[in-house]
């Protein structure tokens, strides 16, 4: 059942474009897969010693999502802030982020289906599927991408830029070992500690 207030998610005057963790391309959030490892490549240090943790937005003043709590109230809490994405934790630990690419699924129904000729046979069939899931959700668990990748808080500054630049990420989830949620960085505060190195 396609609730009300999901056409409003299509104004980008009412929801600017805040771009939590917006892939290039219209691809979304689906490339939030955990990565295997880090990317090990030298760069020219920003500022020495500065980890992720000294520069992140912590957990506390960003707004998280349960992953139990229903799709519409989910979607009217983004619509508030004013935001395009939120990360979803549960008993401290991030399981997801949701956004509003996932929401769309919803909203555009079977017509988000990949269709013969689009894609190998599998591929369309594993793809679908998450697709399905997603346009039928109720709550936020069904409708988030799980396993977002992360960075730990001890992480560089120059990792995580070169993470992002990698990946196209304009925002990184930030989480301990055991998946506890810490924060979020984002290119804003890469740009601020640049402009600051050169001060």
């Amino acid at each position: 059942m396609m609730f009300r207030l999901l056409p409003l998610l299509l104004l980008p005057a009412l929801v600017p474009a805040i771009n939590v963790g917006v892939v290039p391309q219209g691809r979304g959030w689906n490339l939030f897969k955990r990565a295997a490892s880090t990317p090990n490549v030298a760069a020219v240090p920003v500022a020495s010693g500065s980890s992720v943790a000294d520069h992140m937005t912590a957990y506390q003043s960003l707004l998280s999502l349960s992953p139990d709590q229903p799709l519409d109230k989910a979607a009217r809490c983004l619509l508030d802030k004013r935001i395009t994405g939120a990360p979803v934790v549960e008993n401290g630990v991030l399981v997801g982020v949701i956004s509003r690419t996932d929401l769309l699924y919803k909203l555009a129904g079977p017509r988000s289906l990949l269709r013969s000729g689009q894609g190998p046979r599998s591929q369309r069939y594993m793809e679908n599927t998450g697709r399905l899931k997603k346009i039928h959700a109720m709550t936020v668990r069904d409708a988030m991408t799980a396993n977002p990748i992360s960075v730990k808080p001890q992480t560089s500054m120059e990792d995580a830029a070169t993470m992002m630049l990698q990946r196209g990420f304009n925002r990184l989830m930030v989480a301990t070992e055991s998946g506890e949620f810490r924060g979020m960085i984002t290119t804003s505060d890469l740009i601020r500690l640049t402009l600051e190195a050169d001060k």
